[in-house]
């Protein structure tokens, strides 16, 4: 709900999604990897924390897909984050819509 709640008449914030890779990639890149929350300190991920992962994505891409102006893949953490920053740049630098009140006024000085 927080992404159509965002999106306003007023407002259209550049959305990116990061997506998870495969739950068979995420089985290989996390298998050394541990979970810290401020319940658990160095848990390991279980096959049901990956295919909870991968779910969450799938239903939010179902349900947001429309809203996302790009998606990237964590499949590599170093080239997902370039990814990132790639695109935080581009939307930085790229005209994006704004609504024409901002931008006109109907009074003349």
């Amino acid at each position: 709900m927080g992404i159509q709640v965002a999106r306003t008449h007023e407002l259209k914030p550049y959305i990116i999604f990061i997506k998870p890779s495969s739950i068979s990639c995420m089985r290989q890149t996390r298998k050394n990897a541990r979970i810290i929350t401020d319940y658990y300190v160095n848990m390991k991920f279980k096959e049901e924390d990956l295919q909870e992962m991968e779910d969450s994505a799938k239903k939010m891409e179902a349900q947001f897909g429309q809203f996302f102006d790009q998606v990237i893949v964590n499949d590599n953490l170093q080239e997902a984050s370039m990814q990132l920053l790639s695109a935080v740049h581009r939307a930085q630098d790229e005209p994006q819509w704004v609504p024409a009140i901002w931008i006109c006024s109907d009074t003349q000085p």
